[in-house]
């Protein structure tokens, strides 16, 4: 198992949930929700469940337009769309069936033939909520983005509480340079939708920009109980707990880590290495070898600690150490290649300082 720090930059985050407006295409892509499932194993088990409850309920069309969803998902168009035109027959005057076809169309980002049934249950009389946040999308694939809040505000408004929702609207927030409106929005996001990982995930990006510390554990911690998932943002909430200086609670919160105690310390005592506590660090490193002698983040992190004092020969040696341990671990080869690049490096530079010619700068007598 590779060993490291997860200390990426946060708002990298934001660049991989958020696809921003200043793109090639003429139209704008919508944030997305979480992103679901590619395993197609995982969406046939859905669409036999699906099949068995539209056999039951043949008249639900909500059930119908779910199956059409997941025969498109599982790349059968001519199914999907025979499903859709079937649900369109069965019921052609039925304003809720426009605009469960009409947000069929607009998960399937055409946005077109979306906005044609929304027209339609518009004109049927529809004052189904979910029709607004349909609209709001459109005029957002358009880049008419006043309009794409407009109706947003209207969905919010009717008591609307869909995950997608609150991702365009915080992107809306975002576009205007109003980061303090789009965190207010996906607080109001989390709220309502618990545990929603690309809406946490956007969140904890904006609230480790700003450096709201406190924010950010309350944000992580929830997540954690909600989801019984500790592990996605577990290297994030380490490094809260560090940047806020709650060190104990750093600790207990990295030695707790369920797959390994030793992974958990390893990333403790890597943030260590770049603060003030660095000598701690040496002692976490001490504690890995003396529970398990053959501890190869136990090197790592003594490897790290030799690196940061500029004691290269003893990095060497403990990357070398963990390397004859777990050959194909990724962290000791990186960084005993840049070790060994810094040993070649200062070698040459001595090997020149010696060939140097000595200048005698002795002050001579005169003859007089």
């Amino acid at each position: 198992m590779a060993f490291g720090t997860q200390r990426a930059s946060l708002g990298l985050i934001l660049v991989s949930v958020m696809c921003m407006v200043g793109c090639s295409s003429p139209q704008a892509s919508l944030p997305i929700a979480d992103s679901p499932n590619p395993d197609k194993a995982y969406y046939s088990e859905l669409l036999a469940l699906v099949e068995d409850k539209v056999q039951e309920d043949p008249d639900n069309l909500g059930l119908r337009v779910k199956l059409a969803s997941y025969h498109q998902t599982l790349e059968w168009p001519e199914v999907a769309n025979g499903n859709i035109e079937a649900i369109l027959r069965m019921a052609p005057k039925d304003p809720e069936v426009m605009v469960l076809v009409a947000d069929y169309y607009i998960h399937r980002n055409d946005f077109e033939r979306s906005w044609i049934y929304a027209q339609q249950a518009d004109r049927l009389g529809s004052v189904h909520p979910s029709l607004s946040l349909i609209k709001s999308k459109y005029h957002y694939s358009r880049r008419d983005y006043s309009e794409a809040a407009r109706y947003l505000d209207h969905y919010f408004d009717t008591g609307g509480k869909l995950p997608e929702a609150f991702l365009v609207a915080a992107e809306l927030d975002l576009q205007k340079k109003d980061t303090t409106k789009a965190l207010s929005v996906l607080e109001r996001g989390v709220t309502a939708n618990p545990g929603h990982k690309s809406m946490t995930r956007l969140l904890v990006a904006l609230l480790g920009q700003r450096d709201q510390l406190t924010e950010l554990v309350e944000v992580l911690e929830g997540y954690g109980k909600v989801t019984e998932d500790y592990s996605t943002y577990r290297g994030e909430l380490l490094n809260a707990y560090f940047q806020a200086a709650d060190y104990e609670k750093a600790s207990r919160f990295a030695a707790s880590w369920p797959e390994s105690s030793e992974n958990g310390l390893f990333e403790y005592g890597s943030l260590m290495l770049e603060s003030s506590m660095s000598d701690s660090a040496f002692w976490y490193a001490d504690r890995m070898i003396q529970q398990d002698s053959l501890s190869v983040p136990g090197r790592l992190l003594k490897a790290r600690y030799f690196n940061r004092r500029g004691r290269m020969g003893d990095a060497y040696n403990f990357y070398t150490s963990a390397l004859a341990l777990d050959s194909t671990n990724q962290i000791a080869l990186e960084e005993r290649g840049i070790v060994a690049g810094k040993i070649a490096y200062l070698r040459k530079l001595r090997e020149q300082q010696a060939a140097m010619p000595v200048f005698d700068l002795t002050p001579k007598k005169s003859d007089n």
